[in-house]
Parts: structure tokens; sequence; C-alpha cells
């Protein structure tokens, strides 16, 4: 099965489909109430409106969503690695991880802004890695500007990702005040016909999301003895995959280097803003997914150990598989 990943093999993607159905369909060991959904965004209010509207109320439907929203997310994920040339190999271990660590919660896998806006953060960060060699630079930096005002509209404390975005486009390109008001005009239109929509059917009640944002404190953080010992494991992982990509960074150009920055100060702010949501919220820690897998992804792409690599491989997903129903 390793084999099947490693390499572009279209049955791998078959078998990506399966994994995810089970993940999503086999039941939790751990008895937990429903988790509820709670965010702080009137946008993604409307969008729930509209799909009980067009979808019902009917929870198999959002689950079954959340199912396709996953995959679509894992393969852009991968396809965003190989195209960009992340790794030495090109195949669906990306991918795989990606849908391993956002099943993984029970909360992780309902439909919530933070699910979706991975669909807006997943093609933002594809346009930051390929602004160096586009022909048109204005109209990507007004996309991605677009993009992250998207992403800021369904969660509230994403607008600590507009210091990320420029923090991004001054590693990769020349400063250029023309190009960096493009940028900034890219993230002010979402926002700007989004409360003139508001001003004009006078859903004015928006102003009452700005004292509910805050930081969270220590104290309001319950970890349960499982999620303790996943949080090491998974700290644990990312530390060996750092350590990994550190050791071939020799190997890589320079423009893919800058690259492999970028997806750390993507994981950083990711974690910040989580930090910012509320707790209760489910799934913000959704948001630490893309760029957790990418990092991760360096320990199976290694072509020295390749004994190593392998055993790796096989315990990493089995120990994933055991957190799953226990968490």
């Amino acid at each position: 099965m390793f084999s099947l990943f490693r390499n572009n093999n279209p049955f791998a993607v078959l078998l990506l489909l399966v994994f995810a159905f089970l993940l999503f369909a086999l039941p939790t060991y751990v008895i937990k109430l429903e988790p509820i959904i709670v965010h702080n965004s009137v946008l993604f209010n409307y969008i729930l409106d509209f799909a009980n509207w067009f979808l019902g109320s009917n929870r198999s439907v959002y689950i079954f969503l959340s199912f396709c929203l996953t995959i679509f997310q894992a393969l852009y994920l991968n396809y965003l690695a190989v195209k960009n040339k992340l790794f030495n190999q090109t195949g669906y271990l990306p991918a795989l991880l990606f849908v391993f660590l956002a099943t993984l919660f029970s909360s992780f896998r309902e439909f919530t802004a933070t699910q979706l806006a991975l669909c807006f953060l997943l093609p933002a960060m594809n346009l930051i890695f390929s602004i160096g060699s586009s022909q048109s630079p204005r109209k990507h930096l007004f996309n991605i500007g677009f993009l992250f005002s998207l992403i800021a509209l369904l969660i509230q404390p994403a607008y600590l990702f507009f210091v990320l975005m420029y923090l991004c486009i001054a590693f990769l390109r020349p400063v250029y005040l023309v190009e960096w008001v493009v940028l900034l005009l890219g993230f002010l239109t979402p926002i700007y016909f989004f409360i003139t929509i508001l001003y004009l059917f006078d859903f004015t009640h928006w102003l009452a999301l700005i004292g509910n944002i805050h930081l969270v404190h220590l104290k309001d953080l319950h970890i349960q003895v499982a999620s303790l010992i996943y949080l090491g494991f998974f700290i644990l992982l990312l530390l060996t995959g750092i350590y990994l990509l550190q050791a071939q960074l020799t190997l890589l150009t320079i423009y893919v280097r800058r690259c492999w920055a970028i997806v750390f100060g993507m994981l950083v702010f990711s974690a910040v803003v989580a930090l910012f949501m509320q707790q209760e919220q489910s799934g913000n820690w959704l948001l630490v997914v893309p760029a957790s897998a990418l990092l991760i992804s360096n320990i199976f792409t290694s072509d020295k150990r390749k004994q190593f690599v392998t055993f790796a491989f096989y315990l990493v997903f089995a120990t994933l598989i055991i957190f799953r129903f226990f968490l």
C-alpha cells in the first residue's frame, strides 16, 4: 500500500475515497455528546440558512457534504504539493495524511465555518506559491487578497492572515507599492460588498460580533487524556517532519525553500487564529491540518532509509486509526 500512495497510481485515489468513507462512517468508541457548531460568523449563518432551505436540515446530508469537502481539499492539497515541487517524489501521501488528520475528531467531521474556510485557504496558498512565476502578478495579488478576505468573513479572527499575506508576498517578490495596494484592494472588496448588502437589507446586528473576538484563556482549555496523548504524538510528527525537511533543503531550489518557509508560517498563523476562536467551536483546530500534513509528509517522502520510511508509514497511520476511535 505504501508504494501505491508513493507513486502516481490512479488506484490510490479510489483507495483514498474508501479510507475517507470508512473514517467518516465508522463509530467512535468513546461516548460523546454531539458536537455543537458554535461560531462568530454572520456570513456562515446565511450560508447555513441557505443550505437548510436547499438541502434540508438532515444531519446526514451535512456529514456527506463534509465528506465531499474533505476529499476535495485532500486532492487539492496534493495537487498544490506536486505542482510546486515541494517533494522530490510525486504521489498521494499528502492527500492520504490530510484525510486521516482531518477526520480524527468528531468535530472535524462536521460541516463548519472552519472547513469551508479551508476551501479558500488552499487556493490562496497555491496562488502565493506561483506568484513568482506569474505573467500577471497584479491579478494574482488581487485574487490572493480576495480569498483571504473571504476566510476572514467566515472566521473573524482570521483577519490575522492579513499580516501573513503581506509577509509572504514580501518574501517572494520585491516590494512594489502599486502591487501592495492591489493586494489591499482585493482584501477590502469582499468586505465592502458584504457590509453594503447588510446595510441595504438592514442586517446591522453584525456589529455585536466585535465583542465576541477574544484570546482564549488557558484555564478554559479542558484537554482530555486521549487528546493530550494525541497532541504529544502530533507534535512529535511535526518535529520529525521539520527535521527531515531541514536535512534535504540543500537539494531544493531557492524558490521551493521559500515555499516551505511559507508553509511553516501558515502553520504558525493558523495555530494563532485557532487560539483566538472560541474553544467550544467545532473543528477550530482543523485550520492547522493543511500545513501540518505537508510538513509531516516529509517523513514518508525521504529517499534514504527506505526500511525506516516504510515502517514509519505503517506505524503512523496505524496510530492515527487508533486515535480515530478514541477522540
